[in-house]
């Protein structure tokens, strides 16, 4: 998973290198079984590990004050294209907060779908279009990651 457009401003974005022990926790409960998908659905271990690293970005990147309209406005996880997590990250981020606000996952078909979003995943569906997405979202205070090998 690869950040498509991280931010060139200073203090934007914390170390991500700090939250490497946390992932690796999170993949090797993953991996052994411990924190396990329900039998209905079947999601790759690939995706529940990527599902944990969007759910950390949400923890450890700074957005900036004028990203929210008020105090009770959702923080979104926007994914563009086909969905690749199918229930898990739902089931990973329920009733879940960042800084108070509350976390939901949005699926989008188009950029033009897009309203508010703070990350976007960009399925592997979408490569062909990765240059018109972000310049369909240039200047919006949106982190977007990729799930696309070039």
């Amino acid at each position: 998973m690869a950040v498509l457009n991280p931010s060139k401003r200073p203090g934007r974005c914390r170390d991500l290198k700090g939250l490497l022990p946390v992932w690796g926790v999170v993949a090797a409960l993953l991996y052994f079984g411990v924190l396990e998908v329900p039998a209905q659905t079947k999601i790759s271990r690939e995706y529940q590990v990527k599902a944990a690293f969007l759910f950390n970005f949400t923890q450890f990147v700074t957005w900036p004050p004028e990203t929210f309209t008020n105090a009770g406005e959702p923080f979104c996880i926007g994914i563009l294209g086909d969905d690749p997590f199918g229930a898990f990250l739902d089931e990973t981020v329920r009733n879940e907060k960042v800084n108070g606000h509350p976390l939901v996952i949005q699926r989008y078909h188009s950029t033009e779908d897009i309203k508010a979003c703070q990350i976007l995943f960009v399925s592997r569906s979408e490569s062909g279009q990765v240059k018109r997405i972000l310049t369909d979202i240039k200047g919006r205070n949106i982190l977007t990651v990729g799930d696309i090998v070039n």
